[in-house]
C-alpha cells in the first residue's frame, strides 16, 4: 500500500496523557512503518508541561520502545521516526500562546512541506473541547492553505441537551464533514466484520430478521477497575462510558438494513436509522423491569484481593455511580418487532470479554439434541475477538447417536504479511488511516450521538429520581444476580461460562480498604 498523497502537520492536544502514549503514538508509529505516513508529515505535540523538543521526542521513543518487537532495525525506525515530532507548551485559555502556536504551526507547515494541511486531535478532557475549538480559530490555525480534520474523543456530551450545545460550539469552528468522532470500538476488527458478515453471506441473510432470530446478547466486560480514572468515572458511569456508544453501535451494525450504497453517508444513514428506532423507556417501572444497574463490591480478581468501588481512588465513599449496567433493549421495526437485544457491560468482573451472540429461533435448526444439561442446545452465531473468533452451533451426524451438536470455528490468519512489525492498537492505527483519507465511514455522525443520548436520557431520568436504587455485585464474578434474572423473566439466560456470583468468596480484610486496591 502507498503512503498517503498529502503531507500533514498533526497537532495532538493534550500530548503528555495517557490516551497520546498508549493510543496515538504506538498507531502512528505503525503507519509510519508500513509506509503509510511518508517523510512529509509534523507532530505538534500540546500540553501544559514544559519540555523541549528533544525531551519531547526522548518521551515519544521510550515510549515506542516498550512496544517493539525485535525486528531488525527497530530502534532505528524509532529514532527516525521520533525527528518527525515537536514540542509546544501552552495554556488553552491563552489566546495570545495560541497566536504564536498558530505561527509556530505555519514554520512547521515549510519545514516538513506539510502542504498546510492539518489535522488537530483532541485527546483532552471533553469540558475542553469548546475552548480548544474556539481557540483554533480565533488564533488564525485555521489559516491554512490545506485541508482541515478535527478528532474528538468519547464522550460528546453528558445528555442530548449538553451534546447539543457542544455540537453548536464545534460546528461554529469547523463543518460536519471536517468533524471526526472518534469510537475506537468502530475501529475494531469485530465491527469491520459484521457488515460482510451479514450481508455477503447468502446462508446467514435470509436469516438475519425477527423470523430467524429469537434474541442477541452483547457482552463487553472488564477485569479491571477504575485504575486511575476515579474522577472520570464518577461523572460517567458505565452508561454513558460504554452503553451511549460503543454498545449502541454494535446494535446499530447488527440490525441496520442493507445501506443503499457504498458510500460513508448511506452506511451512516443505515446505522442513524437503527439508534432512532430503539424503543425509548417509559416510566420507572418500565426502567426498573428492563434496566440492571449495579456497582462492584470488595472481591477477588485474579486470585488478587481488590477493594469495593467506593474505596477506589478519587471515588466519593458515598458513590451511586454505576459500574455494570444490563439491558433489554428493542427496536420499533417491523424486521425486528419482538427481538430483544439483552446487552452487559461492567468493570470488575471475572474475565474480560467482548462477544456477540446471536441466538436462533430453534426451527431454523430442526429437532435439537439435548446438551449434558437436558435442556436443547439453540443454533448460534458466536463473534468475539483475539483477534477475530465467528463460531456457529451446528448439528453433524452419528450413526450410532443422532445428530451431535458442536461448533464450526472460522479462524481468520493474518493476511498482512507484516509479522515483524508490532501489532499495538490496530483499532486507533485504522481509524487514524481513515481519517488521514478523509474517509468519515466509522466515525460517529451527529445525528448517531444526538439518536443515542436521546434513548440514553430516557433511563437517567429515572435514576436521577432514585439514585441509591443500586444493586452490587463481588468483584470477580459475572455481575449482579439481578442481570441473570433481567433474561430469566422472558425465558432467557446468559450464554457464557462465567461462575455464579455465589461461586466467589470476599475476604473480611477487602471490604472497603483503601490500601487493598490494586
Amino acid at each position: 500500500m502507498t503512503a498517503l498523497s498529502d503531507g500533514v502537520c498533526i497537532l495532538v492536544f493534550g500530548a503528555t496523557g495517557d490516551l497520546a502514549r498508549r493510543k496515538l503514538y504506538p498507531a502512528l508509529y505503525r503507519l509510519y512503518r508500513r509506509g503509510r505516513l511518508h517523510e512529509r508529515f509534523v507532530v505538534i505535540g500540546i500540553a501544559r508541561r514544559m519540555r523541549t523538543k528533544a525531551q519531547y521526542e526522548d518521551d515519544v521513543r521510550r515510549t515506542l520502545t516498550s512496544f517493539a518487537t525485535n525486528a531488525p532495525d527497530e530502534a532505528v525506525h524509532i529514532q527516525q521516526f521520533a525527528t518527525h515530532f515537536t514540542y509546544f507548551s501552552l495554556d488553552i485559555a491563552d489566546g495570545s500562546r495560541f497566536l504564536q502556536l498558530a505561527s509556530y504551526a505555519h514554520e512547521c507547515d515549510a519545514q516538513y512541506h506539510t502542504a498546510g494541511n492539518r489535522m488537530y486531535y483532541l485527546a483532552l478532557a471533553p469540558e475542553l473541547f469548546e475552548l480548544v475549538t474556539a481557540q483554533i480559530v480565533q488564533s488564525g490555525l485555521r489559516a491554512s492553505a490545506g485541508w482541515q480534520r478535527l478528532i474528538i474523543e468519547k464522550p460528546f456530551g453528558y445528555d442530548l441537551a449538553s451534546a447539543t450545545a457542544l455540537q453548536r460550539h464545534v460546528r461554529e469552528a469547523f463543518a460536519e464533514h471536517e468533524i471526526f468522532r472518534i469510537d475506537h470500538y468502530l475501529g475494531k476488527t469485530i465491527v469491520r466484520t459484521l457488515y460482510d458478515l451479514r450481508f455477503h453471506n447468502i446462508f446467514l441473510a435470509p436469516l438475519w430478521n425477527r423470523q430467524g432470530i429469537a434474541h442477541v446478547q452483547i457482552t463487553l466486560s472488564e477485569s479491571l477497575g477504575v485504575e486511575e480514572r476515579g474522577s472520570y468515572y464518577e461523572s460517567s458511569g458505565a452508561l454513558r462510558d460504554m452503553v451511549q456508544n460503543h454498545i449502541l453501535q454494535l446494535i446499530a451494525f447488527l440490525a441496520m438494513r442493507r445501506p443503499t450504497a457504498t458510500t460513508p453517508m448511506a452506511l451512516r444513514q443505515a446505522t442513524t436509522e437503527v439508534l432512532r428506532a430503539l424503543i425509548p423507556y417509559g416510566d420507572e417501572e418500565d426502567v426498573r423491569r428492563h434496566v440492571v444497574r449495579g456497582q462492584y463490591v470488595a472481591g477477588v480478581v485474579d486470585q488478587q484481593p481488590v477493594c469495593a468501588y467506593i474505596a477506589e481512588e478519587q471515588v466519593s465513599p458515598h458513590s451511586t455511580t454505576e459500574t455494570f449496567v444490563a439491558a433489554k433493549i428493542q427496536i420499533d421495526d417491523p424486521q425486528w418487532h419482538g427481538v430483544p437485544f439483552y446487552i452487559r457491560t461492567g468493570k470488575r468482573l471475572q474475565k474480560k470479554e467482548t462477544e456477540i451472540i446471536v441466538t436462533f429461533h430453534p426451527h431454523m435448526q430442526g429437532e435439537l439434541s439435548s446438551s449434558r444439561s437436558g435442556q436443547a442446545t439453540p443454533p448460534q452465531l458466536r463473534i468475539g475477538e483475539h483477534p477475530l473468533d465467528v463460531s456457529w452451533t451446528c448439528h453433524l451426524p452419528s450413526w450410532r447417536a443422532g445428530a451431535q451438536t458442536t461448533s464450526m470455528k472460522l479462524h481468520l490468519p493474518d493476511t498482512t504479511g507484516e509479522t515483524d512489525l508490532p501489532r499495538m492498537n490496530d483499532a486507533y492505527e485504522r481509524l487514524i488511516e481513515e481519517a488521514l483519507d478523509g474517509d468519515a465511514t466509522y466515525f460517529v455522525h451527529w445525528d448517531e450521538v444526538a439518536a443515542s443520548w436521546s434513548f440514553i436520557d430516557s433511563i437517567t431520568r429515572v435514576w436521577h429520581k432514585d439514585p441509591t436504587d443500586l444493586t452490587t455485585y463481588v468483584a470477580g464474578s459475572k455481575g449482579p444476580v439481578a442481570s441473570d434474572l433481567l433474561l430469566q423473566q422472558d425465558g432467557d439466560e446468559w450464554y457464557d461460562a462465567n461462575t455464579p456470583p455465589e461461586a466467589t468468596t470476599v475476604p473480611q480484610s477487602t471490604q472497603v480498604d483503601k490500601e487493598s486496591c490494586v
